[in-house]
C-alpha cells in the first residue's frame, strides 16, 4: 500500500477516535474521556486491556488496500 494512503488512513482513524472519545465530554456526561465507562479511550490511549472491545479488525480491511 502506498505510504500516502497508509498515512491518510492512520490519520483518519485517529481523528475518528478523537471525535468519539471527546463526545461524552462535549455533552457534559463526564469531565474526561477515560471516565466514560463505554469508551475505548483507555484501550487506545492508555494501553489498558478491555475484554469488552472487539480486537479483531479484519472486518475493517478494504479489498485492494492490503
Amino acid at each position: 500500500m502506498p505510504k500516502g494512503i497508509v498515512t491518510f488512513l492512520e490519520n483518519a482513524g485517529f481523528s475518528f477516535r478523537h471525535y468519539i472519545h471527546k463526545n461524552p465530554v462535549k455533552r457534559e456526561l463526564v469531565d474526561s474521556p477515560e471516565k466514560w465507562e463505554y469508551s475505548s479511550y483507555r484501550f487506545w490511549e492508555l494501553g489498558e486491556d478491555n475484554p469488552n472491545l472487539v480486537k479483531d479488525f479484519k472486518w475493517m480491511e478494504i479489498d485492494g488496500l492490503k
